[in-house]
Formats: C-alpha cells, sequence, structure tokens
C-alpha cells in the first residue's frame, strides 16, 4: 500500500528536480531517498521518474501521480489544521427556507464580510410555505423567513405549534401589488382590483396554507377570479417575468426596494384590509440556536423591521 511518506518524498524530488537537493530538503540520505522512490515505482508497477545526470524529471506517469499526490497532501494539511484550531474558526453552514420574500443583496454581503473563514456555506431553500414549515421541523433548515397573509397565518400557528416550532412576528405590511412597465396599469396612481381582472396573476405555487388565498376577498373581488394565471417557483424567473410582461404579483412592502432595482413598481389597493406578516420559524426542540442563525436573524432584523 502507497504510504503518505512516499507520497511526500515524490513531491519534493519533482518540485526539487533533484534527489540529491530533495534528500537535503526532507532531511535523509540520497540512498534513503532513492530507494523510497523505487518502492513507490515498484507499488505503481511504472517508472515515474526519468532520471538523467542534470537531474530528475517526471514521466507521463509521474505528472499524473505528482497532481494527485499534491492534492492529498494539500487536503491532508487541512485535515491536520482540524486538529490545531476550533471549526468554527475554519467554516460556516447556514440553512434557510424563504417563503414569498427577495432576500436584499446586502444581507448576504454583510453576512459573508463578517466570516473571515476559509469556507462559507449559505444556503437559501426558495420553497412553499409547506415545505418550509417541514424543512424547520426536521432541522434541514434552522431558520424559516416567511411572508403570510391575515387568512394564513392563523393555520400556520396552529401547526407550528403543534410541530414546537417558534414563530417570531417581525412586521407587518398591506397588501401591495408589483407589475413592470409592460403592464397597463404601472403608470395609475391608484389600483382598483375589479379594474385588473383581465390581466395576469403571477404568483408561487400553492400548497395546502396558500390556496387559503384563492378565497380571500379585497373590494368585493375574490381572488379566484383572476381567470388568468401563471405560476412560476423560481424567484429570480418571478423577477424577470414582472419585467418583461404584463403580469402583475401580489406582495409587501418589504420587497419594494428590492424589485425598484428591475424598475419594477409596487402599488396599494383601494379598498384593502388585508395585512401581510413578515415571520421567522425556529425550532423549539433545538437546545440553542447557531451563532450564524443568531446574526442573521439580526440582520433581517435590521433590514426588514417597520421598513
Amino acid at each position: 500500500m502507497i504510504k503518505f511518506s512516499q507520497l511526500e518524498s515524490f513531491v519534493v524530488v519533482v518540485e526539487c528536480g533533484s534527489i540529491n537537493k530533495a534528500a537535503e530538503k526532507l532531511f535523509v540520505t540520497q540512498p534513503t531517498l532513492s530507494r523510497v522512490l523505487k518502492s513507490l515505482e515498484d507499488e505503481m508497477g511504472k517508472q515515474l521518474l526519468y532520471r538523467k545526470n542534470q537531474g530528475v524529471i517526471p514521466t507521463k506517469e509521474g505528472k499524473i501521480l505528482y497532481r494527485y499526490a499534491q492534492s492529498i497532501l494539500d487536503e491532508l494539511k487541512v485535515i491536520n489544521n482540524l486538529k490545531k484550531k476550533n471549526i468554527d474558526e475554519l467554516f460556516t453552514e447556514l440553512n434557510i427556507s424563504v417563503y414569498s420574500l427577495f432576500i436584499k443583496e446586502e444581507i448576504f454581503a454583510e453576512f459573508k464580510n463578517s466570516y473571515k473563514l476559509s469556507e462559507i456555506s449559505l444556503n437559501i431553500d426558495e420553497v412553499t410555505l409547506e415545505k418550509l414549515i417541514d424543512n424547520v421541523y426536521t432541522g434541514a433548515s434552522e431558520l424559516g423567513i416567511a411572508v403570510v397573509n391575515d387568512i394564513e397565518l392563523p393555520l400556520i400557528q396552529k401547526n407550528a405549534q403543534a410541530k414546537r416550532i417558534k414563530i417570531l412576528p417581525l412586521d407587518v405590511s398591506p397588501l401591495y401589488v408589483h407589475m413592470g412597465k409592460e403592464h397597463p396599469f404601472y403608470d395609475k396612481d391608484t389600483i382598483v382590483l375589479k379594474e385588473m381582472l383581465p390581466t395576469t396573476y403571477l404568483h408561487l405555487p400553492f400548497d395546502l396554507y396558500s390556496t387559503l388565498r384563492l378565497g380571500m376577498a379585497i373590494d368585493d373581488v375574490v381572488i379566484k377570479d383572476f381567470h388568468r394565471s401563471l405560476t412560476i417557483n423560481n424567484y429570480r424567473i418571478i423577477k424577470s417575468i414582472l419585467k418583461s410582461t404584463d403580469c402583475f404579483l401580489f406582495g409587501n412592502k418589504w420587497q419594494i426596494e428590492e424589485l425598484e432595482k428591475e424598475g419594477i413598481c409596487s402599488k396599494q389597493i383601494q379598498n384593502c384590509n388585508v395585512e401581510m406578516h413578515l415571520i421567522l420559524m425556529i425550532n423549539e426542540r433545538i437546545d440553542a440556536l447557531s451563532s450564524e442563525t443568531k446574526y442573521f436573524i439580526e440582520l433581517i432584523d435590521k433590514y426588514y423591521k417597520n421598513v
């Protein structure tokens, strides 16, 4: 079996281009190093080095082995560092599920700049509300961020309590509609929902909770009365569709600023009493939130509360 010491010796020899120089660097004798190289070639069953008067150069097989050996030795150094350092000094990971919110770019930038680590893994899962609750319950996500309306909230609270999921209310917003310049009401000051019935209602996929929206009445218009609709499950594509078509999206005040960057306007609806709630969800069964989760909650609070 090939040993790490053999690979280390081989890498040094290739980099030095000389067995004598490599022996000095490794603090061994030249004959000892030659025997190590010969045993490695015997183990591989291939010639790895051309030995010449002016030094050594790797064969084709030797070049391939050199690349792999370098990679293995680099990984070994990382593993050895784990013995010397706290894992939190090297790596951080945070898994978040999001529903119905375009998270501001500034939050990601501030989070990244606060952690001077070798590796940061920030996983944002854009999901349905039902999947978000399931992710928080199973521990797949440490944090859930959702925007829900008055009708959905009581059912969410009931089911969250049964699953021992804690809901943290953050802020309340009127219901808005978001639309791009291609929408016929883009320049209108007042939005009367009945007048928008011929236009296309853009929305995320429905689930157990969000289907309740279809029965929501606003100024004598029920949402299910919109016969033209488009379902998109990707937030980036939703922005693109709003920007380039006559679709509209029901939304909230927390995404006005982010959508403005795309030339998408946000308008309140006449005679609308529906309120939207920005909530955070965490699993009560977890003994303590990670420092990364706590910090991300602070950022959400900083950028969204009372905007």
